[in-house]
C-alpha cells in the first residue's frame, strides 16, 4: 500500500516511475529483485533535475542531455567558465530542521565536487569535498557518505542542519582550489539533487516546480486459512536493509 507514485530501478536497469499502490520490485542492489519499502519523504528542492531553472549558477555554465545513471540521458555537465572565482550551482531555501542533501555526480575533465552549507552538529557553515576519481571524501564536515552506482557515478549525501534561509550547492573543483579559472569546456557531471528530512537518502523523488512527497509504504499478509495456524511451526525472514 502506497498512496503516491514512486521510482524504482527495474529489471532492465532503468529508472521507472510506478503508480499509486503498485509494489516496487527494486533491482538496484539485488539481481533477483527485492520489495522496496520506504518511509514518507519529501524532496524540498524545486526542479530537482532541471538545473537551468530555479538554480543559480556562478562562474559556471551547464549542458543537458548527458549520459546519466541507469541508462538515462538527462544528466547535466557543470562547466567552469574562464573567470577566476568560485564555480558553483546553488538553490536558496528557507527551511528548519535536520536534513540530508544528496546528488549524483561523475568525474569529467575535473575530479572534484565540493559543498558549503551548515554542518549537522551546530549548523555552522562548513565545507566538504569529494574526489570523484578515488570515490572518497578529502574533507568531510557533514557526516557525508557515498554510494557507487556504477559507470563512474556516485550518489553523495551529506547531513545538514538548516535554520531559516540557506542554500544547497555543488562546487566544481579542478584540484583543491575552487577559485581557479576554467577553460569554458571542462567540468563534472551531476544529476538528481534531493533534500529530505532525515539522516539518510531515499529513492529518487523527482520535482518540477514544487516540493514532492512520496507517501510511506506498508506491507502486510493475511494469514492463509488452513495453511498457517497449527500449534507449532517456523517462520523465516530474508531481509536486506
Amino acid at each position: 500500500s502506497r498512496a503516491s507514485s514512486a521510482t524504482v530501478v527495474n529489471q532492465s536497469g532503468l529508472i521507472e516511475t510506478v503508480g499509486s499502490g503498485t509494489p516496487r520490485i527494486d533491482f538496484k542492489d539485488n539481481t533477483k529483485g527485492a520489495l522496496l519499502l520506504e518511509p514518507s519523504r519529501t524532496n524540498s528542492l524545486l526542479q530537482s533535475n532541471q538545473f537551468d531553472t530555479t538554480w543559480t549558477l556562478s562562474n559556471t555554465s551547464i549542458s543537458n542531455n548527458q549520459s546519466g545513471i541507469y541508462n538515462t540521458t538527462n544528466a547535466w555537465k557543470l562547466i567552469q567558465n574562464t573567470n577566476t572565482g568560485y564555480h558553483y550551482i546553488q538553490q536558496s531555501l528557507n527551511l528548519t530542521g535536520d536534513y540530508v542533501y544528496s546528488i549524483y555526480a561523475k568525474k569529467g575533465e575535473y575530479e572534484g565536487i565540493s559543498f558549503f552549507m551548515p554542518n549537522p552538529i551546530n549548523g555552522s557553515n562548513s565545507a566538504s569535498t569529494f574526489n570523484l576519481s578515488t570515490g572518497s571524501f578529502t574533507t568531510n564536515n557533514h557526516q557525508g557518505i557515498s554510494f557507487n552506482v556504477g559507470n563512474g557515478w556516485y550518489r553523495i549525501s551529506l547531513k545538514t542542519k538548516l535554520s531559516g534561509s540557506h542554500v544547497v550547492n555543488a562546487y566544481v573543483n579542478q584540484t583543491t582550489q575552487q577559485s581557479e579559472a576554467g577553460d569554458g569546456t571542462s567540468g563534472i557531471y551531476i544529476q538528481h539533487a534531493q533534500l529530505e528530512v532525515g539522516s539518510y537518502p531515499t529513492s529518487i523523488i523527482p520535482t518540477s516546480g514544487s516540493a514532492v512527497t512520496r507517501v510511506a509504504e506498508t506491507c502486510s499478509q493475511t494469514v492463509p486459512s488452513g495453511i498457517i495456524g497449527q500449534t507449532e511451526g517456523s517462520v523465516f525472514f530474508d531481509l536486506n536493509t
